[in-house]
């Protein structure tokens, strides 16, 4: 019975490979991985890239990198995995490109989204996990070079043996779990309604960018409202920066990518004012302070957009939410900040770019506009 037994459940890849091989006809099978853009996903998009040899660039991320469009607007041989795999296992955007690296034999640089956000990837794992298991195991000699490592061997060698499909004890407890009322009503009702991704997937390109840029600006009439207390974007963040650096998520990136020969820049997208200062009070200086310590070590450039003094905040028309700059030219702005950044490393050494908005107005000039109708006369000001 499908219900009990989604197809998913007890396929566990053993190599990226064989997760790719398989990728492009997965049938998601639980809630989750049909109301979201997760790993799964990604790969199954961009292994049908038509030309991945070019493929020089790669942009990684939350759901707030959808919105870069480096090939669009620039030109650049890159792809754009973004979505929510920052949340779906741990380490999540690391495993993700982890497997998704191995479509792109020429890639040189990746630049991965650095915020608050994703300052703690919780080690959990659920039944829909249980596929990547193989790419989480494969980061544990890295992790284990990092204060508190043993932790990711202790969590992977329980999930192999307890929740890996061997034990049939196990088995029957999932299957009652999947009996439970709320999963029973997320089946049903998204049985029937359209799956989220497809919809999604319609929209990308084969490089995992939008194909077409949302509309110039928001309307001030269509500006959601201030961001509430009882977000679950606020939920998400709280404690985030009480233990600096936490579990050294963005230090095994660094570590990561000097093993695989790989240039690597983080960067930390703006949010609107609102929300920005929510996360001022819950370590988003510390946040950054950590960033810099990590370029400096590392030799990594990091590009901060997400500061107050910087001015994008302040412009609530850039963003379609809190945090998503899903506007034409929040996107254009974003897209040419962090790669004017990264020119500017290559040339002049410099690690850490803080780009004011008004600097990044002033770099579009050069740039083909692809919002003819917005007016930039006086914005920013």
């Amino acid at each position: 019975m499908r219900l009990l037994s989604p197809p998913s459940q007890d396929w566990a890849p053993r190599t990226a490979k064989e997760l790719i091989a398989q990728a492009r006809g997965y049938l998601p099978a639980y809630a989750r991985e049909k109301e979201n853009r997760f790993i799964i996903h990604n790969v199954a998009l961009l292994s049908e890239h038509p030309d991945p040899a070019s493929v020089t660039l790669a942009f990684v991320g939350s759901s707030r990198t959808r919105f870069l469009r480096p090939r669009g607007l620039l030109g650049l041989d890159a792809v754009v995995v973004a979505g929510n795999s920052y949340n779906e296992i741990p380490y999540g955007t690391l495993v993700e490109l982890n497997i998704i690296r191995r479509l792109f034999p020429g890639l040189k640089t990746v630049f991965v989204e650095a915020p608050l956000l994703m300052r703690r990837s919780r080690l959990r794992l659920t039944t829909d996990h249980e596929k990547y298991l193989f790419a989480l195991k494969e980061l544990e000699p890295l992790r284990r070079r990092l204060p508190g490592g043993e932790e990711l061997s202790r969590f992977l060698a329980f999930h192999q043996a307890n929740v890996g499909g061997f034990r049939p004890e196990l088995k029957l407890f999932r299957a009652r779990r999947e009996l439970q009322l709320s999963e029973l009503f997320k089946r049903l009702v998204l049985k029937r309604a359209p799956e989220r991704a497809e919809p999604e997937r319609a929209k990308l390109a084969a490089n995992g960018e939008y194909r077409e840029l949302q509309g110039p600006l928001l309307a001030r009439r269509d500006w959601p409202p201030r961001i509430q207390p009882s977000s679950e974007k606020i939920w998400r963040i709280q404690g985030a920066g009480r233990d600096i650096p936490g579990d050294h998520v963005f230090e095994l990136w660094a570590l990561w990518a000097r093993q695989e020969g790989l240039e690597l820049v983080f960067y930390d997208p703006p949010v609107r004012g609102d929300l920005l200062d929510v996360k001022a009070g819950l370590g988003l200086k510390s946040h950054h302070e950590d960033l810099v310590r990590l370029s400096g070590r590392y030799g990594l450039p990091v590009v901060i957009l997400n500061d107050s003094k910087l001015g994008y905040g302040d412009q609530w028309s850039l963003f379609s939410d809190e945090d998503h700059l899903g506007t034409c030219l929040g996107s254009l702005l974003l897209t040419t900040a962090i790669w004017d950044s990264y020119r500017d490393w290559k040339e002049t050494g410099k690690l850490v770019h803080r780009v004011p908005l008004s600097k990044a107005l002033e770099a579009l000039p050069r740039v083909e506009n692809p919002c003819p109708e917005t007016s930039l006369e006086g914005f920013g000001s």
